[in-house]
């Protein structure tokens, strides 16, 4: 195709051009009088593999004797879960996945998280996790502090949110996440917004291609630039697509642009306003149906993109997303102790389901399903330090919500609140105790959660936490029937963790386990036509769920150059009583790279795996976003192999991956979420280049 060749060309273009930065470096370092590119290199800023920010990412602008102006910088908890605690589960920066092949936040937090993986096969679809034995509905996903699950299903696509506008993830579980956030015993991910203090124009250029079944490409750009002093204006756009996996209607097509307008009063202030816009067009196929996927020989074969048939043909997601947060950081005096943040907010979609005749029944007979979902809000929190021994945390939120009702949910015309008070103590240095409540209240229900946890550091290298959390769940708008008297009603989590942390130069070791047992939790199930067609899903409350599990993870750098990560999760989940097999028994995997370096530039070359257990899993039905008991099953298999090659040439990163490449020669593959093949073996490259510095 034309597209291919220009974008080989354009590829060629990169490495040739990084060859050059890569090895004027090494003749730079050897005869310093002599700088082949002085002029290229003076343009890249020094990385190191822990922080790569370039020179306008970094800029701190100080008041010079013949300015009167006084120049700020941005705080740098401004989006943030807390101000002043930065103690998360885990925290995902900005830096931390440059050397890493990503199209979206799910590729990035997939291997930072001991989480059950529920992929559903090809780009843009909704990735998503089980955190210790919960749903994705048990994770609230939030920007600068404010909810942006979407209203009806209770949840969120990672892939709708670009990586190149984020400063970090702060990710939290257990107590804090219940505390902190509604419908969130699986977990709180806090998005905080991407932070630049540019005295001059910062620029930088995403792009991705890949090959295999599903030809893959997209661009992100940015541009930010201080234009007056204290305030920056930040423009990013992104456009992506790929063509239909292993099977027909898999296809994505997205665009979004965003903006934010920052303004600094002083260093210890920062306000924000953000506009994320974003149209998510996406082919919905629900899994292959195995029934009538069948190869020339007559036998089963859901992975031959030629014979895999999908459960819906036509079904098709579109979505237009408006996001608009005013966001107000401030610490209150000097002596640091007292600090408040909170946002404005505002979220409008617009949704449509083109389903053709597939999901239609009954009196229904509308092709396309349309409607509007908007909420707006504010919240806001204060925060106290007392005698450096105790750490007070209060707040809330309000919500008005608008949602039209259609055949797939109820509608959702109300209110809804939440307040929250969470204290730390720490009566000495080694120990830290920390707990709190949750109160949420709505037109339709009443949820109270609570939680409380204990971290005690035995020495700089070894700690150990505790975490207990109670809390409900409410049905979302997909789960109430359009009979209320019908509907579910909340679901009790109680849910233990430990983990153990080792640490030691380059050395992290974690041990971690977790119990879930859930009371009356809501469960779905398929809706058929007379011709088993499933067309819909309707929920209604088990008796109990558990789930218990154990999860490691090492990580190490030998001799400076090489990298090592291995992990792995054993697991065991039931449902009233009976083994489900929706969680694998086994998970784990590892990935390894040598890395090789001149001056400032980078290259790493290696390898990654995984292998996972016997598994059910449950199938995901896209109409409802909601999952239900599958009949299939499968052993043990692994997940491929993957090569790739890393480097950092100056401000530019480039990625390539051969992915999958067993799949090539042993002709394997494998799913996660029933019945969602995998990749198969496909050729990616990833290049992400700042510039104009």
């Amino acid at each position: 195709m034309r597209r291919n060749s220009i974008y080989k060309i354009y590829a060629a273009i990169v490495i040739a051009l990084g060859s050059v930065l890569f090895f004027s470096e090494d003749l730079s370092a050897q005869n310093p009088s002599k700088r082949t590119f002085g002029s290229l290199n003076s343009l890249s800023s020094t990385f190191t593999q822990e922080a790569d920010s370039t020179v306008s990412d970094s800029l701190n602008t100080t008041k010079s004797p013949q300015d009167s102006i006084e120049y700020y910088t941005p705080l740098n908890r401004h989006g943030s879960v807390s101000i002043f605690d930065s103690s998360a589960y885990r925290k995902i920066s900005k830096y931390d996945f440059r050397f890493k092949d990503y199209n979206g936040l799910y590729d990035i937090i997939k291997d930072e998280v001991p989480a059950s993986r529920l992929p559903l096969g090809n780009y843009g679809q909704f990735d998503h996790f089980s955190f210790f034995g919960g749903s994705p509905r048990d994770v609230s996903f939030t920007f600068n502090n404010r909810p942006i699950n979407d209203l009806e299903y209770g949840s969120y696509n990672p892939a709708r949110f670009s990586a190149e506008f984020l400063e970090s993830i702060e990710i939290y579980t257990g107590s804090d996440a219940v505390i902190f956030s509604d419908n969130a015993s699986g977990a709180l991910i806090n998005i905080q917004e991407i932070k630049y203090n540019s005295a001059t124009p910062y620029t930088r250029l995403w792009f991705t291609d890949g090959g295999g079944n599903a030809e893959h490409l997209g661009v992100d750009g940015i541009f930010s630039q201080n234009f007056a002093p204290n305030w920056n204006f930040t423009f990013g756009f992104k456009t992506q697509s790929a063509e239909n996996q292993y099977i027909n209607n898999s296809f994505y097509d997205s665009w979004n642009v965003r903006g934010i307008l920052r303004w600094n009063p002083s260093n210890r202030t920062s306000i924000s306003l953000v506009e994320n816009f974003v149209k998510h067009y996406i082919g919905t196929n629900g899994g292959i149906d195995s029934s009538k996927s069948f190869d020339y020989s007559g036998t089963h074969s859901i992975y031959d993109p030629m014979v895999a048939a999908p459960i819906f043909s036509d079904l098709n997601q579109k979505v237009f997303r408006h996001n608009m947060t005013l966001s107000i950081s401030s610490i209150l005096d000097k002596d640091s102790s007292a600090a408040v943040n909170g946002s404005i907010f505002l979220s409008a979609s617009k949704w449509s389901h083109n389903r053709g005749d597939q999901t239609t029944g009954g009196d229904d007979t509308n092709s396309v399903v349309r409607h509007y979902s908007n909420y707006f809000g504010a919240n806001g929190q204060y925060e106290q330090k007392i005698f450096d021994i105790f750490a007070l945390k209060i707040g809330g939120n309000i919500l008005i919500n608008d949602l039209e009702e259609t055949v797939y949910h109820s509608d959702y015309d109300s209110w809804a609140g939440a307040a929250f008070g969470h204290l730390k103590f720490s009566p000495i240095e080694n120990i830290v105790v920390s707990g709190g409540m949750r109160l949420r209240q709505s037109e339709r229900f009443t949820a109270v959660s609570s939680g409380a946890k204990a971290v005690l550091k035995f020495s700089d290298h070894l700690s150990l936490t505790g975490d207990l959390s109670i809390s409900k769940r409410t049905p979302v708008p997909t789960e109430l029937t359009l009979n209320e008297r019908n509907a579910p009603k909340k679901e009790l989590n109680t849910l233990a963790l430990s983990e153990i942390v080792w640490r030691n130069g380059t050395q992290i070791a974690r041990l971690g386990a977790f119990a879930r047992y859930t009371v009356d939790p809501i469960l779905s199930a398929g809706i058929y036509d007379s011709q088993d067609r499933l067309i819909n899903t309707y929920s209604f409350n088990g008796d109990t769920r558990d789930a218990i599990g154990m999860n490691f993870s090492y990580s190490d750098r030998f001799i400076s150059r090489i990298g090592l990560k291995v992990w792995g999760q054993v697991n065991f989940s039931q449902t009233d009583g009976i083994e489900d097999g929706r969680l694998p028994i086994f998970y784990g995997g590892a990935e390894s790279y040598y890395e090789f370096r001149r001056g400032s530039s980078i290259l790493r070359v290696g390898a990654r795996t995984g292998i996972s257990g016997a598994l059910k899993a449950e199938q995901y039905v896209p109409v409802t976003g909601s999952y239900i008991v599958s009949e299939h099953s499968r052993g043990a298999l692994l997940h491929g192999l993957d090569l790739f090659v890393s480097a950092k040439l100056g401000n530019a990163f480039l990625r390539l991956t051969y992915e999958n490449i067993l799949d090539s020669f042993i002709l394997q593959n494998y799913w996660q979420t029933s019945l969602y093949p995998m990749h198969g073996a496909n050729f990616r490259m990833t290049v992400s280049w700042a510039f104009l510095d």
